[in-house]
């Protein structure tokens, strides 16, 4: 069942579409019960079962990664325990077939990950005179907008207290080691935003300056845009108190950067030509396949985030972020409803394609699909998705053109 526009946090059988759900699926199971030679009893029953047997697995599955996330901190060996969480993670998935479920287990898990591979690299490297500042990890991208997969390169950067000259060494090494202890770790990083790189580290000031530079957001300053989906994932302290607020502030008042995100926006595909059929590779080895992650899921991600900025919205999922632009009426509640089934289909079928990379022990990162082998129903929700994706493109260009056409 996909989390509703209607839904509220708290007891689940309080929303309106879970008491849906329970009398379509009782009223199927009538049904069923009704044709002849069917035995209603041994049907209820059978269905009975399946309920119970599938609290079991959710019960056991849940407990298992607790007890992973809860264990981290005193585990000799953390590869292991991301390979036995990423591995129980995606059998919960391919079972409840759940992508809300799958990323707040995963953003649980990459916090506390987060927390105990900061420790120890403190532990190594904070060894000499004079000691290393107070610092924070923070995470981008898909991660940063509590949407990580951990068969996904991690987006990272540093911010960290003043420094005097003596100490650059330190942090130079710290980020380095770092690096290596979440690779080592079984998370990997994306080998360009890291704070290995001088461009995804330093002090607030310095990213203050970043953030509001008459520059191009997407350029060679280190496409800080990505700003815009951030999250904590090392211990909180007055250095990560007010960074989210202070970098986000000073993107919305950059009119440049917001400019050139508005265009960056507009240059996104949606994944369909004039004709309303998937665009697919040209040419090479994936000739005819569908780049799913580049013309379904970032446009979706980087639209509401822009959108989100531009309007206040202190939301962070792209799900609540659209709850939240719908409160502010910037959205319409059917196209809120559009945006959220996209997300959830989009994000099925994402997972469901590195689920199977972690089955058959390979890695799906460019996530390519064969139309041929989706099916009529499935290539038709892919669409449907891909509509509403293009359809609030054009909105976010359309009502901010006049603020993209002066921003200079």
């Amino acid at each position: 069942m996909d989390t509703p526009l209607t839904a509220k946090r708290g007891d689940i059988t309080s929303w309106r579409a879970a008491t849906e759900f329970a009398d379509r699926y009782r009223q199927t199971a009538l049904e069923l019960a009704a044709y002849r030679g069917n035995n209603a009893e041994g049907l209820f029953a059978k269905a009975c079962a399946s309920i119970v047997t599938a609290q079991e697995v959710h019960r056991q599955l849940i407990g298992e990664m607790n007890d992973l996330i809860e264990g981290a901190s005193t585990a000799p060996v953390l590869t292991e325990v991301t390979t036995a969480f990423t591995t129980r993670l995606f059998r919960h998935f391919n079972y409840f077939k759940s992508a809300s479920a799958f990323y707040q287990l995963s953003s649980r898990f990459l916090e506390r990950m987060g927390t105990v591979v900061t420790a120890r690299v403190l532990k190594l490297v904070d060894t000499e005179l004079p000691p290393l500042p107070k610092m924070a990890v923070i995470a981008l991208d898909g991660a940063g907008r509590g949407e990580y997969s951990p068969v996904a390169p991690l987006q990272l950067l540093l911010v960290h207290g003043e420094i005097g000259l003596e100490q650059h060494a330190s942090i130079d090494r710290f980020c380095s080691v770092l690096h290596d202890h979440f690779e080592q770790a079984g998370l990997p990083i994306d080998p360009e935003t890291t704070p290995r790189n001088l461009h995804w580290r330093g002090t607030l000031p310095e990213w203050q300056r970043r953030c509001a530079a008459n520059g191009p957001l997407n350029g060679s300053d280190g496409g800080y845009s990505r700003l815009t989906d951030q999250t904590l994932i090392s211990p909180p302290n007055e250095i990560s108190d007010g960074f989210t607020q202070l970098t986000i502030t000073a993107l919305r008042h950059n009119r440049p950067a917001l400019a050139g995100l508005l265009t960056h926006i507009g240059s996104l595909s949606h994944g369909l030509n004039f004709m309303g059929r998937l665009k697919v590779e040209r040419q090479g080895e994936e000739r005819g396949k569908f780049n799913l992650r580049d013309q379904g899921m970032t446009p979706l991600g980087a639209t509401l985030a822009t959108l989100s900025l531009l309007k206040g919205s202190q939301a962070v999922s792209s799900c609540d972020r659209i709850r939240d632009l719908l409160l502010l009426r910037e959205l319409d509640v059917e196209m809120s409803e559009r945006l959220l089934t996209a997300w959830h289909s989009l994000h099925l079928l994402q997972l469901q394609q590195e689920g199977t990379g972690v089955t058959e022990g390979t890695i799906t990162p460019s996530l390519l699909l064969d139309p041929d082998e989706l099916g009529g129903d499935a290539l038709h929700t892919l669409k449907k998705s891909l509509e509403a994706v293009g359809s609030i493109q054009q909105l976010v260009v359309n009502s901010f053109s006049e603020l993209g056409n002066n921003a200079v």
